[in-house]
């Protein structure tokens, strides 16, 4: 046991030490108006519209590498008004979105951090709330946890900065740590990072 164990600690301490050298793979940031979040992305491919087709271009060349994300408010709307809209639509919707947490942070400006293995832009459309995949005409398979932006954040008119760090294959075990580092120290609005 004791040889499985060090073997998969030299592994991440490989993964670690090549990402000190090196760095991420990608770091972009993208601006996100939710005023332009349209029904109509229920219906069409948001990938392929003027409003977000560039974002989801350069999002499509990362594919297969993990990342963490972060949404960052850039409007001034205030943290009250965005919890009572997120409540609002959480009491109203069976989608699932993060949990809030019990203390909210008001001065913070970070929205919320978190983390995918893969296919990052399939991510950011759940999390503007235009995932509809359906598996078999089961319903719950079509619920897909995420911000849902569409649903409550467009009629705040919220502005938002989407970064996205893109690490190299090795580093994908590691993330949960990271991303639970990141968020203790950009103090999101929403989830929970245990």
């Amino acid at each position: 046991m004791k040889e499985i164990l060090e073997l998969e600690v030299k592994t991440l301490n490989t993964a670690l030490s090549n990402y000190l050298i090196s760095g991420p793979k990608s770091i972009q940031a993208f601006k996100i108006d939710c005023s332009k979040l349209d029904e109509r992305f229920l219906r069409e491919d948001i990938r392929h519209s003027i409003e977000f087709k560039d974002i989801f271009e350069k999002l499509e060349n990362i594919q297969d590498n993990p990342c963490l994300y972060i949404f960052e408010i850039e409007s001034e709307t205030s943290t009250n008004v965005i919890i009572e809209n997120l409540k609002n639509f959480g009491n109203q919707t069976e989608k699932v979105i993060p949990k809030l947490k019990s203390k909210i942070p008001e001065n913070s400006r970070t929205l919320y951090v978190g983390k995918v293995n893969n296919i990052v832009w399939g991510r950011l459309i759940t999390h503007l709330g235009f995932h509809t995949h359906k598996n078999n005409g089961n319903p719950k398979a079509s619920i897909n946890h995420g911000l849902q932006l569409h649903f409550w954040a467009k009629e705040l008119l919220l502005q938002i900065k989407y970064t996205v760090i893109e690490f190299e294959h090795d580093m994908k075990d590691i993330l949960p740590v990271l991303e639970k580092q990141l968020a203790n120290k950009l103090n999101p609005i929403i989830g929970k990072h245990k």
